[in-house]
Formats: C-alpha cells, structure tokens, sequence
C-alpha cells in the first residue's frame, strides 16, 4: 500500500493525475508482455536484440524511476515473461515471429489506455 500512495502523491505534486489500481497492473500486465516479446526476440535474433528490453527501461524511467515496490514489481513481471515464454520457445519460427506480434498488439492497447490516463480525449 506505501508504494502507491507515494506513486500518488509525486504524480499529485507534478501535477499528474493519480494512478490507481488498475493503471498500476496495466504497467505490471505490460512489463510481463515485453519479457515475453523480448524472450522471442532473443530466440529469433540473438541475445545483441535489446528491442524489447530498451522499451522496458523507458517503460521504469517513466512509471518507476527510483526504487519502490512498483519498479520491483514491474522488472519481477518482465523476467517472469521472459523466463514463461523462453521455456515455451525454443526456436526461431514463423509462431514466434506471430506470438511477437500479438504480443505487441496486446502491449499497444495496454499502452494506448495508460497514455489515456494522462492525456484524456477533449471532446
């Protein structure tokens, strides 16, 4: 419970609206996704494609900055994505470049709802 309240209280002081409990397991439902696209990534290109793994860091830069439960929480989901889906897949095929695909199709909504959080639609 201390994690969110502090998330809430510097959004508050930035002027930022708060985040509640669904946007905190929209970013932790997303870093688990990017663990498991960049997983793929790994298997079809080779451990140099950090594709995945730079977003994610963009992704704590944003969200989790500094230490905190949510910063913990979110790279614990990305490695438990990566690790899940790098057992699933051993190799490179056209199944893991179209479960890439659909997870970054699944990524994008979840990102499109958390950039709604901060820049709602003005009618």
């Amino acid at each position: 419970m201390g994690a969110p309240v502090l998330a809430q209280s510097a959004a508050a002081r930035q002027g930022l609206p708060d985040r509640d409990q669904a946007y905190m397991r929209d970013v932790v439902t997303l870093s688990e996704i990017m663990g498991s696209a960049h997983a793929l990534r790994v298997v079809c290109n080779g451990v140099d494609d950090q594709f995945w793994r730079s977003y994610m860091q963009q992704l704590l830069g944003l969200e989790a900055p500094a230490a905190s439960s949510l910063r913990a929480n979110m790279v614990n989901a990305f490695n438990r994505g990566y690790q899940s889906e790098q057992r699933r897949t051993r190799r490179c095929n056209s199944q893991a470049a179209e479960t890439e695909a659909q997870y970054a199709e699944r990524g994008r909504g979840i990102s499109e709802r958390l950039a709604a959080h901060y820049f709602p639609k003005r009618n």
